[in-house]
């Protein structure tokens, strides 16, 4: 008897638990499914890209349809050599703070996408080429399921928090941009600061301060900080949007979700100061201005592209071939599902003080990214705003606040009972929206005016478009208790498919595969210069060893590609080559292919990289094929001790290098300057024999006065804003833990 009674009355406590359970449960299983190839070995990479340069072009084919995407090269070109050589210096036991292989030597630690301090990046030492699989896997998940929290905090039911954290997960924003590491690292975190705003005017304040010091922390962390932007405006906008519904408010608590960020950004002042420092010495560095506001505008989100909203296939798509609209697919990426669209009517509707903001937060950035006049109080008054690049990319702003206001709709859709006249009125403008395409052009044939409007027309998506509000609207009528159990599985077979044609898996051989005739470069103190004719945004370019690819070997290359790199470099590349390195397609990146033999010396260059060949007396072919490797047969200038004149004189020899520390020895009868052609910053320290001896700017690279004799010289890489920011983030890091372990002080607060 005692048992039965024991197990009759847990019962409803394990349903209870299930169905709390059920919502995160599901999410999980649906980032499984979508993500179920790196769970099988496979990376998340689109390899195949490679294959259209050489050398790789000379070992493998590409698989054929995927075509040129430069935002998606980023996730080969940028992050997966920069997550790889974070994994090499971890396994190494140290972190990088520099980088040597790009630009003759740039800060790594610095340049806000490296994201080195990012806690979940760390894991790449362990996982290697498959963490990005795993890394987007979790942050899929996370989408979601912060979203639901954020539902769920605002008295959405779990059903209809469930059903707006799918359409966002799937969205085509987060999944598009998923292959691009940062921006879902960075921006996932937004509707945790949401509810550290909910959190503060439910008066528990430590939680709320405690929330969004952790949001706003780790979306900085992240390594994206234009997502890391958008999130403290979206906090700022939805706190103001929501004090006015609040009765009773106290000034103090409202300005708790604001310190809670402020603590944030101190506890990765470790990241963001050496960003801050480096940004004044970057090529980005410019005053903004008419002109960079009307550049800014131009980058908007064509209008024609709203039809994204409703058709995501309408102009192609990449990962199919098909692609043929105007600018960056990833940019443009609008989609979250038809039912969640045709259940944003009945927000309006719901518990205003949550809906009304999210609707009003949805509208603002809606007019912002069209380019609209909203953007200049903005651009010209809103810190850092003029750095952001895109209005276009507030798609993740308003895409968010869209899919939590579509949750909201939907849950008053299954509490409120409507009148038919209401229904009427309110769905059948939304189903009759799909003939309107048919106005395109008055003939009688419109699906052939669709098709030469749209090359690409996506006939299963226009029914969808057509079918999926029908079908909501038929059982809202007549089988309002079947539609929770209807609304899903319809909403996953909208969704998923597009969702699952903008991620890309690969065989782990097919990323970086070992090229024979490299490694026998890979010892070599020299550097590369791959030859790189032409750069394109609209087709493969013709390149040989693109920008930071050569890092993945551990071979020195002069160009490089990044975000920020330094301006002082990029003018020594412009003036030794007669001309601007830096392609008109896209202006991060330095492309010099000059052969000529004082650029290769002062360089330190001895290998040149072509796809072609090259007429010159001082280069030996040394490799014939696609790809021709040729030999300097100069001596190039990567380290020297000289006299006052700049003659060479005595001897010097590498004893270390690794990236934060580099040692020689050096011999000479006189007194003179010991040159190194990596580039100077800030930060680096030169140590002769123990003493510390300043550092003297030779062009961009560094010299050091060095007395005669032997002696062993150490340089060092110790830069101020990376020790300053470490303090005050471990400062922080500390107050917040004693603040935490005081109950009193909880509830004063």
């Amino acid at each position: 008897m005692l048992f039965s009674f024991s197990l009759y009355s847990t019962k409803p406590k394990i349903l209870n638990m299930l169905k709390k359970l059920f919502p995160p449960l599901l999410l999980l299983l649906v980032a499984f499914f979508l993500m179920v190839r790196v769970f099988l070995g496979y990376i998340f990479s689109p390899a195949d890209m490679l294959f259209h340069f050489q050398p790789w072009a000379e070992i493998g084919s590409p698989r054929e349809g995927i075509q040129w995407n430069p935002l998606l090269w980023d996730s080969i070109a940028q992050f997966y050599p920069w997550r790889n050589f974070l994994a090499e210096s971890l396994r190494g036991g140290f972190l990088p703070l520099w980088n040597p292989y790009q630009f003759c030597g740039t800060p790594f630690y610095a340049n806000g996408q490296s994201a080195i301090f990012y806690p979940f990046n760390w894991l790449t030492a362990l996982l290697g080429k498959r963490f990005l699989g795993f890394n987007s896997f979790f942050h899929l998940f996370l989408a979601g399921f912060l979203l639901y929290l954020f539902l769920r905090k605002i008295k959405v039911s779990a059903y209809a928090s469930l059903f707006a954290s799918l359409a966002y997960m799937l969205s085509s924003f987060v999944t598009a941009w998923l292959p691009l590491p940062t921006v879902a690292n960075s921006f996932v975190w937004a509707p945790l600061a949401l509810i550290g705003v909910e959190l503060a005017l439910e008066k528990k304040l430590w939680h709320s301060f405690l929330t969004c010091a952790i949001s706003l922390s780790l979306s900085a962390l992240g390594g994206h900080p234009q997502f890391l932007l958008y999130t403290l405006w979206l906090l700022i906008i939805y706190l103001l949007l929501r004090l006015p519904w609040e009765k009773r408010v106290y000034l103090g608590s409202s300005f708790v979700p604001l310190f809670g960020a402020g603590m944030g950004l101190l506890l990765s002042s470790l990241a963001l100061l050496p960003l801050f420092e480096f940004f004044r010495f970057a090529h980005r560095a410019e005053s903004t201005s008419w002109q960079s506001y009307n550049a800014y505008i131009s980058l908007s989100l064509p209008l024609e592209r709203l039809i994204g909203l409703f058709l995501p296939n309408f102009f192609g798509n990449p990962a199919k071939g098909n692609y043929w609209g105007r600018g960056e697919y990833i940019e443009y990426a609008l989609y979250l599902g038809i039912l969640p669209l045709f259940c944003l009517p009945f927000t309006l509707r719901g518990e205003r003080k949550f809906a009304f903001p999210l609707l009003i937060i949805s509208l603002l950035s809606f007019l912002l990214l069209l380019g609209t006049p909203l953007n200049i109080p903005f651009y010209f008054l809103f810190p850092a705003w003029s750095q952001t690049g895109s209005p276009a990319r507030l798609i993740s702003v308003f895409v968010l606040c869209l899919s939590a206001g579509a949750g909201i709709g939907f849950d008053t859709l299954l509490r409120t009972p409507f009148s038919r006249r209401f229904l009427h009125s309110t769905f059948f403008p939304i189903i009759l929206f799909p003939f309107l395409l048919f106005s395109l052009a008055p003939r009688e044939e419109p699906f052939t005016i669709l098709r030469d409007v749209s090359p690409t027309f996506p006939y299963m998506d226009f029914l969808k478009l057509f079918l999926l509000p029908l079908f909501l609207y038929l059982f809202i009528v007549f089988r309002k208790k079947l539609l929770p159990y209807l609304l899903l599985p319809l909403l996953l077979l909208d969704l998923f498919p597009t969702a699952s044609s903008h991620l890309y898996f690969s065989p782990p051989e097919k990323l970086f595969p070992p090229l024979p005739f490299v490694e026998q470069l890979k010892g070599s103190f020299y550097r590369l210069l791959a030859i790189t004719p032409r750069w394109s945004l609209y087709r493969y370019p013709l390149a040989c060893f693109p920008p930071n690819t050569s890092m993945v070997y551990q071979l020195f290359n002069v160009g490089g590609y990044d975000s920020l790199f330094l301006l002082p470099y990029k003018s020594f590349l412009d003036n030794l080559e007669g001309k601007n390195t830096a392609p008109l397609e896209n202006g991060n990146m330095l492309l010099p292919n000059s052969v000529r033999k004082e650029n290769l010396d002062i360089l330190g260059v001895k290998f040149v990289l072509s796809p072609f060949y090259i007429d010159a007396s001082h280069l030996k072919l040394l490799r014939d094929g696609e790809t021709k490797l040729y030999l300097y047969l100069g001596n190039p200038l990567r380290f020297s001790f000289v006299d006052q004149f700049f003659q060479a004189q005595g001897s010097s020899k590498l004893l270390a290098y690794s990236p934060n520390r580099v040692e020689f020895e050096i011999e000479g009868e006189k007194e003179g300057y010991f040159l190194f052609t990596d580039t100077y910053y800030p930060g680096w320290r030169a140590f002769l024999d123990g003493e510390e001896k300043a550092i003297i700017p030779y062009y961009i690279f560094r010299s050091v006065p060095v007395p005669a004799g032997k002696h062993r010289l150490l340089f060092l890489f110790r830069p101020f804003a990376f020790k300053l920011g470490f303090y005050i983030s471990l400062l922080s890091l500390t107050l917040l833990c004693f603040l935490s372990s005081f109950r009193k002080f909880h509830k004063t607060i």
